[in-house]
């Protein structure tokens, strides 16, 4: 459930956070401000309209939707008395969540831009495309070619967020990549022997993974890192999304974004000669963080840019006194 609904929100900009449990989503929701919380009504070791009890004696009035079985009348009520705004039955369609959300939040889901990544797959193995299909979210658009020339064509017609390329025809890559400038390219091997995945940048591609690909690593690695949307433009700014999954993914994390902000931030210094960043949710690494801003510098120097970042407290203190940052403008804003 909780998979379906940030699948269904991510594609309109939404920074969707996920608590397996009750107290878990209490002890997020008492730490950081969030605009709408989605809760399950039988969420384990503290309920959804139990929560919403605590929450509102808390005084936190964030606005919240209940999700329920469709046969749990008494407790819709009285979460509804409690200050839910509105509440879904199970089971619900991605269109279900967008309106819900959009409503409750004063939305016109009409002019919020429908984001939906792309996936393309060069690999002759046609079981390994359909395992693919099925471990990817439903909203992923995944093309899957055998033949490079097919790959080259599609690459050449659109821009996609993530290539996986046979690791045995490696000038394949080399040549998608002068079309897919943005996108992560990763090689596939068929090397039984193969770890599951490496990340380790060499030339066009990004690292490796094994044909023997399962949803662990497409769902936790790949899409977390390479597919989800990475930055959003928000009244001017382009906002970096936050981290997700394993500490040890934080690599593949920062080297994407950085390939996706330089990008975005292009095409915003060809309209407007000072550009925004909004760094705030990026995790407050200072090597990384710091070769982070410093990159995105030197990328819009060359363009004649003027970026300007806004960072939160925490980073600030990680970063103060690097070199790379030391003729960036940094300026100071809340968690978010």
């Amino acid at each position: 459930m909780r998979r379906a609904v940030e699948a269904s929100l991510q594609p309109l900009g939404f920074e969707v956070e996920l608590a397996e449990n009750g107290a878990t989503a209490l002890a997020r929701l008492r730490a950081a401000p969030f605009d709408l919380v989605f809760l399950d009504i039988n969420m384990p070791v503290l309920d959804g309209p139990g929560l919403l009890r605590m929450l509102r004696s808390l005084g936190i009035t964030v606005r919240t939707v209940l999700i329920t079985s469709g046969a749990a009348k008494p407790a819709i009520a009285s979460s509804i008395k409690f200050g839910a705004e509105e509440y879904v039955s199970k089971p619900f369609t991605p269109q279900k969540i967008r309106e819900v959300a959009a409503r409750v939040l004063g939305l016109d889901l009409r002019t919020l831009p429908l984001y939906l990544p792309r996936v393309l797959l060069y690999f002759t193995d046609k079981d390994l495309a359909s395992r693919l299909r099925d471990s990817l979210p439903e909203h992923v658009h995944l093309d899957s070619v055998a033949l490079l020339g097919d790959a080259i064509e599609l690459a050449s017609k659109s821009q996609y967020d993530l290539l996986l390329v046979d690791a045995q025809v490696q000038e394949g890559a080399d040549i998608l990549r002068t079309d897919q400038t943005e996108a992560a390219i990763m090689a596939v091997s068929r090397d039984p022997a193969s770890p599951p995945y490496v990340f380790a940048p060499e030339g066009a591609v990004d690292g490796v993974v094994s044909s023997r690909l399962d949803e662990a690593v497409v769902q936790d690695f790949l899409y977390q890192n390479f597919i989800r949307p990475l930055a959003f433009i928000e009244a001017g700014t382009i906002r970096a999304a936050g981290f997700k999954g394993d500490p040890t993914h934080l690599a593949a994390y920062f080297a994407q974004l950085e390939r996706v902000l330089c990008a975005r931030s292009a095409r915003e210094a060809a309209v407007m000669p000072d550009v925004s960043i909004d760094l705030r949710r990026v995790p407050a690494d200072a090597d990384r963080l710091a070769h982070l801003i410093g990159a995105l510098c030197m990328h819009l120097d060359i363009l004649g840019a003027a970026p300007g970042f806004t960072i939160s407290d925490e980073q600030r203190a990680a970063v103060g006194g690097r070199p790379e940052v030391a003729t960036a403008l940094l300026l100071s804003g809340p968690p978010t």
